[in-house]
């Protein structure tokens, strides 16, 4: 089987369309300065908004977003 054989450890099935109204943002810049604020992470960049991102715990992020 090769050293590949116990690469994958998980799979996440989705479906939809690239077309349907929640695959994209209209107002993405505006969202971006929201999602900013409310995790108090800078927005300028995005660079810098997802670092600071990637620092908060997924419960935090699930419960601050639910509310935006």
């Amino acid at each position: 089987m090769g050293r590949s054989m116990n690469a994958i450890t998980g799979v996440v099935a989705m479906s939809g369309s690239s077309l349907t109204q929640f695959s994209y943002d209209v107002n993405a810049t505006t969202s971006t300065k929201e999602i900013g604020n409310a995790h108090q992470c800078p927005h300028k960049n995005e660079i810098e908004l997802l670092n600071c991102l990637r620092n908060k715990a997924v419960s935090e992020i699930i419960i601050k977003d639910s509310k935006l």
